[in-house]
């Protein structure tokens, strides 16, 4: 099975809500020796976006910089999407900002998770 295979099956798994069965894949993957790619990363983290539970998108960005996988937009959309849906929005604003001093901009996704978050 390649890594692309099992992407999908992470990005299923999270696109249903079941980002504790895409976890448990993604760590039996690492436990293998297969190195995840930042797609694999950046599906798990949009993952627990989407749940709002911003703790855990901030412990994969931890693995992805132990692991010298560099975030990208998606990255940081995605941990302002999860404070966003938490009603974050200090800490949401604070991420925008990291982003920007990593010299990534903005996009109209950045932007829209931090409405989100003032909406709430």
């Amino acid at each position: 099975m390649s890594i692309e295979d099992v992407n999908s099956i992470i990005q299923f798994y999270c696109r249903t809500e079941k980002v504790a069965e895409a976890r448990k894949i993604f760590d039996v993957l690492r436990d293998n020796g297969v190195i995840p790619t930042i797609f694999t990363y950046n599906t798990l983290l949009s993952g627990y976006a989407r749940l709002g539970e911003s703790h855990n998108a901030i412990n994969i960005l931890k693995l992805m910089e132990q692991n010298s996988i560099q975030p990208n937009v998606v990255t940081y959309n995605s941990i302002i999407d999860s404070y966003g849906r938490e009603g974050k929005t200090k800490s949401a604003n604070l991420w925008l900002g990291r982003m920007e001093e990593k010299k990534l901009s903005p996009d109209i996704y950045s932007y829209n998770c931090l409405m989100r978050g003032y909406a709430k």
